[in-house]
C-alpha cells in the first residue's frame, strides 16, 4: 500500500468490522437455486468477522506500544539519500559496526512493526548478537557477509513488506493442493471419486477429513472438494487417505503461480464473459488516462449478469485505484476494515520525505509537513470504531467472480477486503500473500555498506485482532493459480449464467 495514498485522498480512513455479507434466503440478491448450499455456507463463513471488543483491543495496544524513552529523538543521518548509493565489495569492521548502530536506530524510531515484533528487548538483543559476530570475525569483511549476518539475526521479523538486501525475513508459507484427486460431500460424509465409483473416506492422517478438504472445482466447473494444506516446508507433501477397504497415499504439490504478466489493465471477453485483468495498482496521479480507463472498465461491468475481475499476480501499489474500481463497479465507495497506527517521529518524517518521487515533491512535501508537524512524536491511532459498529453492505445485482492467488498482495489484498462488502462476489484461486500488516513502505540504503532496506511506516490490525501475515485471505473455491480462469469460466456456465 503506497504511503502517499493517505495524503492524496485526504479522507479519514473509517474503520469497520468484517461481518457476513452474503446471506442465504434474505438480504443479498442471491440468484435462487443456482449455487449449492454448501458453497453458500462457505461464502458466508469467509465473510465473517465480529464486532470490536474494545477491552481486548486496549489490552493488546498497551502491550504492544511502548512509549519512546527519549523525549528528544536523535536526528537520522544521511537517511535514504536519493540517487545511486556506494556498494563497496568489502568494508572494515568499524564501518560495519557503524551501519549496525545506524540500522537499529532507524528501526527503533521508524519501523511500524518494531513493538509488534518484540520492541527494545528483541531488537536490542538482535543488535548485540550482530555486533558480537562482527567482533569475533576479521577486521575486514565482505558486504554480503554483513548482509547475511543481519538477515540471520532479524529473521524473527515475519513481515511480508520487510526486505533486507532484497530478501524477506521470516519463513515462507506454501499452499499445496492435490489437483488430481476430487471428492464429493453428501450428508456430511466425503467420498473419493474414482471414475464411476465413490469410495467412502473415513479419515485423513488419522483425523477428520474436513480438516484437510476445501471446496474446489473440476474442469467442468462442478463443485468438488480437494485436499489442501498450508505448510512452511517446501516441496510435495503426502497425506494418507483411510478408505473403507484400503489406504491411499495422496501427494500434494505446490498450488503454483500462473506467471502472469502484461499490461497493467486489460479488458476483454472470454466466452462472452466480460473480463478485467488488473495486474498492478502502482498507478500514480500522473497516469490520468490509465486511471480513467480503470474507472471505465468498472463502470462497463455495472449491471452485467456476470463478470470476472482477475487480480492474480497483482502485488499491490496504492489503495486509491482499488477503491476507484470498486466504486465505479458498485456505485459506492468501500471502506477499509482495519485499525491503523501511523508512526509519527522525526525518522518517519525524514523517510517519508526521502521516499517522495521527484515529480510529486512539492505538493507531497507540503502534505507530509502538515501530517507530521502538529503531532508529538510517537504513535497516532488514525481512527477507532465504536463498539458494535458494523460494516455496511454494498448492493450488487450481478455476479462478480474474482480470481486471486498467492501473489495477490498488499494493496491488492486490501482490494479483496473491500470487495468482501459487495453482495454476490465469489473468490476463486488460492490464498492471498498475507502482506498487509505493516504497510506504506519506504526504501533506503545503509550509508556505509549500501545494503538496501525496505519497511513500512504504518501498522494495520485486523478488526478481529487476528494476525494473517503470511497466511492471507482464503478463496471461496480453491483452484491452482494456472487453472483459475478456465475453471472459473466453466463454473460460471454451470451455475451463474441464466438460460
Amino acid at each position: 500500500m503506497g504511503f502517499y495514498d493517505h495524503f492524496w485522498k485526504k479522507a479519514r480512513v473509517i474503520l469497520f468490522l468484517f461481518i457476513p455479507i452474503f446471506f442465504v434466503g434474505g438480504g443479498a440478491e442471491v440468484l435462487a437455486g443456482e449455487l449449492p448450499l454448501v458453497l453458500q455456507e462457505v461464502i458466508e463463513e469467509n465473510r465473517l468477522l465480529f464486532p470490536a471488543d474494545q477491552d481486548r483491543f486496549e489490552e493488546k495496544r498497551k502491550k504492544l506500544f511502548e512509549p519512546l524513552p527519549e523525549p528528544n529523538e536523535p536526528p537520522p543521518e544521511k537517511i535514504a539519500e536519493k540517487g545511486p548509493m556506494p556498494r563497496p565489495f568489502v568494508l572494515t569492521r568499524t564501518s560495519a559496526l557503524k551501519d549496525v548502530e545506524y540500522l537499529f536506530r532507524i528501526l527503533r524510531y521508524g519501523y511500524a512493526g518494531y513493538h509488534h515484533f518484540g520492541g527494545d528487548q528483541a531488537f536490542f538483543a538482535a543488535r548485540d548478537r550482530v555486533k558480537k559476530r562482527l567482533k569475533e570475525g576479521f577486521p575486514v569483511l565482505f558486504r554480503n557477509t554483513l548482509e547475511r549476518i543481519l538477515w540471520d539475526e532479524l529473521e524473527f521479523i515475519y513481515d511480508q513488506h520487510f526486505f533486507l538486501g532484497g530478501k524477506k525475513t521470516g519463513p515462507t508459507m506454501h499452499q499445496k493442493i492435490a489437483q488430481d484427486y476430487e471428492l464429493q460431500q453428501k450428508s456430511g460424509r466425503f467420498s473419493l471419486i474414482q471414475g464411476e465409483k465413490l469410495l467412502p473416506l473415513l479419515e485423513i492422517n488419522g483425523q477428520e477429513p474436513d480438516k484437510f478438504l476445501k471446496p474446489s472445482l473440476n474442469s467442468a466447473g462442478k463443485l468438488v472438494f480437494r485436499p489442501v494444506i498450508f505448510s512452511s516446508r517446501p516441496g510435495p507433501e503426502q497425506l494418507i487417505f483411510s478408505l473403507e477397504e484400503e489406504q491411499k497415499e495422496i501427494l500434494l504439490q505446490s498450488a503454483g503461480r500462473a506467471g502472469l504478466s502484461g499490461e497493467t489493465l486489460q479488458v476483454q471477453k472470454k466466452q462472452d464473459v466480460p473480463l478485467v485483468q488488473l495486474r498492478c495498482l502502482h498507478i500514480d496521479r500522473e497516469q490520468r488516462a490509465l486511471r480513467q480507463d480503470l474507472l471505465e472498465s468498472a463502470r462497463d461491468l455495472r449491471g452485467a449478469e456476470v463478470a470476472i475481475l482477475d487480480i492474480r499476480g497483482n502485488q499491490g501499489g496504492t489503495l486509491a485505484p482499488a477503491r476507484d474500481w470498486i466504486r465505479g463497479y458498485s456505485g459506492q465507495s468501500p471502506l477499509l476494515g482495519v485499525f491503523e497506527f501511523q508512526r509519527r517521529t522525526k525518522t518517519a518524517q525524514t523517510l517519508a520525505v526521502a521516499h517522495t518521487p521527484h515529480q510529486e515533491e512539492e505538493e507531497v512535501l507540503k502534505q507530509i509537513e502538515r501530517f507530521f508537524s502538529p503531532v508529538p512524536q510517537g504513535w497516532s491511532l488514525r481512527s477507532l470504531p465504536s463498539e458494535g459498529e458494523k460494516l455496511p453492505r454494498i448492493a450488487n445485482e450481478g455476479w462478480l467472480v474474482v480470481l486471486i492467488d498467492r501473489e495477490t498482495a498488499s494493496a491488492a489484498e486490501a482490494m479483496v477486503r473491500m470487495l468482501h462488502q459487495l453482495e454476490n462476489v465469489i473468490f476463486i484461486g488460492t490464498r492471498t500473500a498475507g502482506a498487509f500488516m505493516v504497510g506504506n513502505s519506504v526504501f533506503f540504503h545503509l550509508p556505509r555498506s549500501g545494503i538496501s532496506l525496505q519497511f513500512g511506516l504504518t501498522l494495520f490490525w485486523e478488526m478481529d485482532l487476528k494476525n494473517r501475515e503470511g497466511k492471507g485471505l482464503a478463496p471461496d473455491l480453491w483452484v491452482s493459480s494456472e487453472d483459475a480462469l478456465p475453471y472459473a469460466l466453466a463454473f460460471i456456465e454451470r451455475y451463474l449464467v441464466q438460460d
